[in-house]
């Protein structure tokens, strides 16, 4: 019945992804043994690997940012895997000379949502990523040494993949990423990183100007139109008001959720960039900064809060709103002149509602607004051509591998989650457990 399950699992087709049939120079890397990854990775290494598939002896031991399963249970799923895919398996090997650490800070600053989380605060934390990206250098090695040409790695980021991927595109290796797609239990599968912002911008507008279809709930731009009209429904918003006027409003993003997402932004400050637009725009300007109400949930923003602070030495005429400020952003928006947002989706909003937005070069609306910019007033309505860059940001940007897990799904989503602390899909985050 097992053996039923798998291969009617893997008989769907994928569409839109253009990848070559089989190769003896293609691999399936497994860094991530929660069921759903698990079977999608399963899937292409049968269509595109000759069912080959690696992974390292540390993940059966250790968990990375998402994962919390018993030693026990992965190795029960691998094996049974084992039977119908060639899964090599890598042993740790001798501790490596890390060449890059940002994967173990990306697991870090994940799991706890502490944007100043290090070894010091964090020590047993820091050990196990350390040895999960310890374990992929060595995976990474491993795959150079044996010419391969091609690999499939989930997501891309964490201490697990991050210096397999980092290490591969040195050797010139093409990484495909497998990421979630936004119906329950489909993936995407394509050749950048899910948070690489500039190269999705770029993608989604190049599809957008292709008129390609996008998959999903939406079947009119009327459908689209009424979900982005809740961003400024009142029900969305903070209900406190205010009707003070500043110069500039920066609203900043939570540094926990966004810095670690993107090896771009990995030395990005939001201190440094306050200070910088207050010296650019100068100290005789009035100037409001609304920390991201997220923020609330790291237990460092005081920390951050602090050096907002020191920024009223350079000006009197700055005021500064904690992620505990129960004031509007909608309304903020409505009484500066110039909108700073360098992140955030927000900046869609104040674009819509016709304030001038500066972003950061590196975020994903940048590019969006860059492009809004370039389009004459009379080709397009402009508020619903903003609208569908919006939904085609916030929704998949490549037609899904989709496939039904039938049998098999049904009866080991339910092990795996009963056998985890925590559900598969779910956060295995816990602040207490690990305080500063």
């Amino acid at each position: 019945m097992i053996s039923f399950c798998i291969q009617n699992m893997l008989k769907s087709s994928s569409k839109g992804v253009s990848i070559p049939e089989y190769s003896n120079h293609r691999v399936v890397i497994l860094t991530d043994l929660r069921l759903p990854i698990l079977l999608a990775s399963l899937q292409i290494a049968r269509r595109h690997c000759k069912s080959k598939l690696l992974m390292s002896k540390a993940l059966l031991r250790s968990n990375d940012y998402g994962q919390n399963s018993p030693t026990l249970w992965k190795s029960i799923k691998i094996f049974i895997s084992s039977i119908f895919f060639d899964i090599t398996i890598i042993d740790e090997g001798e501790k490596i000379s890390l060449q890059s650490s940002i994967g173990i800070y990306s697991s870090l600053v994940s799991f706890t949502y502490d944007h100043l989380a290090d070894y010091k605060r964090y020590p047993e934390l820091f050990d196990r990523y350390h040895r999960l990206a310890n374990s992929a250098q060595a995976l990474a090695e491993y795959i150079v040494s044996h010419d391969y040409l091609e690999i499939y790695v989930y997501n891309g980021r964490f201490s697990s993949v991050q210096p397999i991927v980092d290490y591969c595109r040195k050797h010139l290796i093409k990484v495909w990423f497998l990421e979630y797609g936004n119906m329950p239990y489909h993936f995407t599968l394509q050749d950048y990183p899910i948070h690489d912002f500039k190269t999705k911008a770029l993608h989604s507008i190049s599809a957008f100007n292709s008129n390609l279809h996008y998959p999903g709930r939406y079947s009119s731009l009327s459908d689209i139109n009424s979900e982005y009209n809740l961003l400024t429904h009142n029900r969305f918003s903070k209900h406190t008001e205010t009707h003070s006027k500043y110069n500039y409003g920066i609203f900043l993003s939570s540094p926990h959720e966004l810095i670690h997402a993107n090896s771009s932004l990995h030395e990005y400050s939001d201190y440094d960039f306050c200070k910088n637009i207050i010296n650019q725009y100068g100290c005789t300007q009035s100037y409001i900064i609304k920390m991201h109400p997220n923020m609330a949930n790291d237990p460092s923003w005081p920390s951050l809060y602090e050096d907002l602070c020191s920024l009223c030495q350079y000006s009197s005429s700055i005021t500064i709103l904690t992620p505990l400020s129960s004031i509007s952003s909608i309304s903020l928006i409505a009484n500066v002149d110039t909108c700073i947002i360098p992140f955030s989706s927000l900046s869609i909003v104040a674009f819509v509602m016709g304030r001038p937005v500066k972003t950061h070069p590196l975020a994903l609306y940048h590019h969006f607004i860059e492009y809004l910019l370039g389009v004459p007033e009379g080709d397009f309505n402009r508020n619903d051509l903003i609208k569908l860059l919006y939904h085609i940001s916030k929704k998949i940007d490549q037609e899904p591998l989709e496939f039904s897990f039938a049998i098999l799904y049904r009866l080991f989503i339910n092990i795996d989650s009963w056998l985890s602390r925590s559900p598969h899909k779910g956060l295995t985050h816990s602040s207490k457990s690990y305080s500063p």
